[in-house]
Formats: C-alpha cells, sequence, structure tokens
C-alpha cells in the first residue's frame, strides 16, 4: 500500500517523537497493520482502508472516517498530525 511507504517519508518528526509504535489496522478487504514508530506498541487506530485513507490524506477527522482509537493518549496525539499526499 502506497500510504506504508510515504508515511516515514512525510511524517519524520511526528514518527521520532513517538514513544512506541502506533499500529494502523486495517480491516475488511484489505486487511494489514501497518507498523508506525518502533519498540513496543503503545497505540492502535482500526478501521477499513476507505476510511484509513480518509483520515490519513486529510479528508476527514477519525470520527467522521468511523475509526477506533486506543492506547497511549500522547502517541494518539501524534498520530492525529500523520498525514500523506499522493501526487495526483
Amino acid at each position: 500500500m502506497w500510504i506504508a511507504t510515504a508515511l516515514p517519508q512525510q511524517n519524520t518528526g511526528p514518527i521520532a517523537a513517538l514513544s512506541g509504535t502506533v499500529e494502523l489496522q486495517i480491516v475488511g478487504a484489505a486487511a494489514q497493520t501497518i507498523a508506525v514508530g518502533s519498540g513496543p506498541v503503545s497505540a492502535q487506530i482500526t478501521g477499513d482502508a476507505p476510511a484509513l485513507v480518509r483520515w490519513i490524506t486529510k479528508r476527514a477527522t477519525w470520527a467522521e472516517a468511523d475509526v477506533t482509537a486506543t492506547g497511549d493518549v500522547a502517541d494518539l496525539a501524534l498520530a492525529r498530525a500523520l498525514h500523506v499526499f499522493s501526487r495526483e
């Protein structure tokens, strides 16, 4: 998935500030987990592939995209800042 490749390239600051790994758990037809950061898992964000694309490209908030976020509050705040922009 292009998002997994673009995330570290476009988010060096927020990723470096994470205290652990944030897992982006994609459920449904394109099920997979994208790990962001390093170390033990500190937070998880779960939703389907369309929801991930909507919030990671800043077209929707987590609430609007209907994702579930659990874990370390500080790492979740950093994860909210993650973004990717595709070249169209």
